[in-house]
């Protein structure tokens, strides 16, 4: 009864009122399934200042429930990139592979989103970006537009043309 709900006020960015009905439903015996856990987490990661609540409740479904999915880690990763935290966003993904589950296997969107956090570091962290560029290779992941976008906007702001060039080959 909860889903829907949670789902549509998480959709109009109400965070904090998904985060009272979760709890609420969880007081009533309820559980969460994991789509209303991600609506509120994607909801949580576009306020700037209550980015590591997101955290929170990923660790909640770590420790409890539901499982995280996909869209669960992505989520995460964008939020770490849209508040600059591009070291924490290395961190997690890493994280991801140590997890071995179906659902945590980074894929080139996920590398991409860490990438543009490189990018948009200030100075921007282009070295890193080529390096994830190159491990996502190297662990068998197709780079993607996207995924070259991002290395290439990382290299351009950083003004570093020659390691653009060597992305041709």
């Amino acid at each position: 009864v909860y889903r829907p709900v949670i789902i549509a006020v998480c959709g109009s960015g109400k965070f904090e009122t998904g985060l009272s009905l979760m709890k609420e439903a969880v007081s009533k015996g309820e559980k969460m399934d994991t789509i209303s856990m991600n609506s509120i987490i994607n909801a949580c990661s576009k306020s700037s200042t209550h980015w590591t609540m997101c955290f929170k409740l990923y660790q909640d479904m770590v420790t409890h429930g539901p499982v995280p999915d996909d869209i669960t880690y992505r989520t995460i990763l964008k939020c770490l990139a849209n508040v600059g935290q591009w070291e924490k966003a290395v961190r997690f993904l890493n994280d991801m592979w140590k997890l071995n589950s179906a659902f945590s296997k980074p894929d080139t969107r996920a590398y991409s989103v860490v990438m543009i956090a490189c990018a948009n570091a200030r100075p921007a962290k282009w070295d890193k970006a080529i390096e994830l560029h190159n491990e996502m290779k190297e662990r068998g992941i197709e780079p993607s537009a996207h995924s070259l976008s991002a290395v290439i906007t990382a290299c351009s702001r950083a003004k570093k043309l020659t390691p653009v060039l060597s992305l041709l080959n």
